[in-house]
């Protein structure tokens, strides 16, 4: 896919949109710290029916990074603001992690763009703002290193997928990643709780858990799934926080029997 840019107001989002603009639209939002590359290896199993849409949230890839600092509505009213631009409507939309807590605020605020939400890895909180600020501090001070990226990865993935797959491109985008995107990130996470919004949201959901996530464990992602009335939960096993990138298969197989059951595939 082409990556293009779209200029809201003086902030570059960058984005891929791929497929017939008629086709139903699946837009997917990435985890912090990576872009939205983190969905390709799920987008090529999927059926080819639909319109395809991937974009990097402020501060991450190819997107700028305005003066911060950021909230959460910040990011969400991005998306919306792509979504406006595309014209794009009633999509499925499919967040991890960070991009799940984004997923749940834009599916609130413009239920008019999400008629499917898929939630993967994520919470109505992630973490406690305390922790978040104190990571904040530390890459204020000193940035990224190697060796922070590979702790974090370590934190991310199993020893054993970390042990089978060269990652090295993985970890060169997070030592490239700005320093001040991610300190706002940090922030904008911290703050973040989409409990009462989520509680009433009235979208058909998938949420996906697994079972060797450190930073969102299942029985944390599983409490999400039983706060929205119309909502599934399925567990990835062998996975940890990303499945997207750890177990791509098995996203792509969760993600498609999804699709069919709300008879959008063929």
């Amino acid at each position: 896919m082409d990556l293009q840019n779209f200029d809201a107001d003086g902030l570059e989002i960058a984005f891929c949109d791929s497929g017939s603009r008629d086709r139903k639209a699946i837009v997917f939002a990435h985890a912090m710290s990576f872009d939205q590359t983190i969905w390709d290896e799920v987008i090529s199993l999927l059926p080819a029916d639909f319109r395809i849409v991937t974009f990097d949230h402020r501060g991450h890839g190819g997107s700028s990074v305005p003066p911060g600092p950021y909230v959460l509505d910040h990011y969400i009213h991005d998306a919306a603001r792509l979504l406006d631009h595309l014209g794009i409507t009633n999509c499925v939309f499919v967040g991890v992690s960070f991009g799940g807590l984004v997923a749940q605020g834009l599916a609130s605020l413009r239920p008019d763009l999400v008629r499917q939400l898929v939630l993967s890895n994520t919470a109505t909180k992630i973490g406690i703002l305390e922790t978040w600020m104190q990571g904040a501090d530390k890459v204020r001070a000193v940035g990224f290193s190697a060796e922070e990226v590979d702790s974090t990865f370590e934190n991310l993935f199993s020893s054993a997928f970390l042990q089978l797959n060269d990652l090295q491109y993985l970890k060169n985008r997070r030592l490239r990643l700005s320093v001040e995107g991610y300190i706002v990130c940090c922030n904008a996470i911290g703050h973040a709780d989409m409990a009462t919004s989520s509680s009433k949201l009235e979208q058909p959901t998938l949420v996906i858990g697994s079972d060797a996530d450190l930073i969102t464990p299942q029985h944390v992602v599983k409490a999400l799934a039983e706060i929205i009335p119309d909502s599934q939960f399925k567990l990835i096993e062998g996975s940890g926080h990303l499945p997207c990138i750890d177990n791509p298969t098995a996203f792509g197989a969760l993600l498609t029997d999804f699709l069919r059951q709300q008879s959008l595939v063929r």
